[in-house]
């Protein structure tokens, strides 16, 4: 079985991923495999048109606002969807988040399965 690290998930051609940056004035940052339609997918009617960053990275940049609409979509294109996030060990839950059972691993890498 391959162990999912940050690369590998970033890296894989096959798979669609979401990263969440946590600074002020970061984007979202997503990684699809190629459609000819990704630019109108991503925008899905709205103003702001996302972002093609190339080169060696290749990732669209999309407003943070963006980010459920954009994993939920995901989900019913690909079946499956990564989120990256930063994780920081001393951040501690609140106890409504605890208790929910999210399902969240402990890590900087979630896998989400439709």
């Amino acid at each position: 079985m391959v162990r999912l690290d940050l690369n590998y998930v970033w890296e894989a051609e096959a798979g669609s991923c979401c990263a969440a940056p946590n600074w002020a004035g970061e984007r979202l940052r997503a990684r699809l495999p190629f459609a000819a339609d990704n630019r109108q997918w991503l925008q899905n009617g709205r103003r702001t048109p996302p972002e093609w960053i190339g080169g060696t990275e290749a990732y669209w940049e999309l407003p943070k606002s963006w980010f459920n609409d954009c994993v939920d979509r995901a989900l019913q294109r690909y079946g499956k969807v990564y989120i990256i996030q930063p994780y920081r060990e001393q951040e501690i839950c609140a106890r409504v988040c605890q208790r929910a059972g999210s399902g969240i691993v402990d890590s900087a890498v979630s896998g989400v399965s439709a």
